[in-house]
């Protein structure tokens, strides 16, 4: 059992799961409303993200009230803008973090075509949990490459 952010928490009932990219646009998120805080700014519907993938990042980003467009090029990037279109924070995702552990998709094909063992299963979900606690416990620094602050 992980034990989350009430906030992360709600989204993933919403969303209908907890997995790495949904927590991932969790600390998205929540980077930038720190960052719109911190600039002394109280609402955010003024603001939108700019994706460069799809994933469950999105669906989180759009949860926590952000407006989402997205540009699908692969790549773990988030650009942060005004609704006058002006970047104000940028961040991108350390590859590292965002990579599935080692094994897991041999693991994931034999899980979702049922030929897993018991133990791989078990390990699977030990895997796939622990991929989550990295998002969710690494520092800004380790997670995003190069966040950007302007204005």
């Amino acid at each position: 059992m992980l034990l989350v952010d009430l906030e992360l928490k709600v989204i993933a009932e919403k969303h209908g799961h907890l997995c790495p990219y949904l927590a991932l646009g969790w600390r998205v998120g929540s980077f930038f409303k720190k960052f719109l805080l911190e600039k002394e700014f109280t609402g955010f519907e003024n603001f939108f993200v700019h994706s460069y993938t799809h994933t469950c990042a999105l669906n989180a980003l759009e949860l926590m009230n952000f407006k989402v467009t997205c540009e699908n090029i692969g790549e773990h990037v988030y650009l942060l803008q005004a609704i006058t279109g002006k970047a104000l924070s940028m961040v991108a995702v350390n590859s590292e973090i965002i990579v599935p552990p080692y094994k897991m998709e041999e693991l994931a094909f034999k899980v979702y075509s049922d030929t897993a063992l018991y133990y791989e299963k078990a390990h699977y979900n030990y895997l796939f949990d622990r991929w989550i606690v990295d998002i969710l416990s690494a520092s800004d620094e380790e997670l995003f490459v190069f966040p950007h602050k302007k204005v």
